[in-house]
């Protein structure tokens, strides 16, 4: 014997209001990544840097691709772009989608560090970010000095897991 089941007509309402709202959402993620791409085409660095973030974390309908949201951070941090440049610190220092290096992060850091201190820059957070771009750069000299070694801005569970 076959069950019917019955949808009230409130839940099957709610339903399709769920479905619109999904839709639209995804509409509108779709619709800032198109304006991100945009301006990453149009050679804007602070472009070029957020489509890096979208792929880094795989958001706004971008499927995540570690390997181009470096790349875009590079083109990025070649303009000069600051985030761009402490994004890249951290990477490279973690090897996070690359090859841990710590003269490379710390190059990339040191730049930061330079844009940041920069007055014609007016960057978000600044003084937050510069605090912790200092902090970075006295891990990596301690890690490069005969501490930690690579990975050296990984967590603590991080560095446990790593160093088996």
């Amino acid at each position: 014997m076959k069950k019917i089941i019955k949808i009230s007509p409130v839940l099957l309402a709610l339903g399709l209001v769920i479905q619109s709202a999904c839709a639209a959402q995804t509409a509108e993620a779709t619709d800032k990544a198109q304006q991100i791409m945009q301006r990453e085409q149009s050679g804007d660095p602070a472009g070029a840097f957020d489509l890096g973030v979208l792929y880094m974390t795989g958001t706004e309908g971008v499927t995540a691709d570690k390997t181009k949201a470096i790349q875009l951070w590079e083109k990025s941090a070649a303009a000069g772009y600051g985030p761009a440049m402490f994004n890249l610190g951290g990477v490279y220092a973690e090897g996070n989608g690359v090859e841990p290096d710590l003269n490379k992060g710390l190059t990339y850091l040191q730049n930061a560090l330079k844009a940041y201190q920069d007055p014609a820059n007016a960057y978000p957070q600044k003084d937050i970010v510069l605090a912790e771009i200092t902090r970075r750069i006295q891990l990596i000299n301690n890690a490069m000095n005969g501490g930690q070694g690579q990975g050296a801005l990984q967590t603590p569970e991080q560095g446990q897991a790593t160093q088996q």
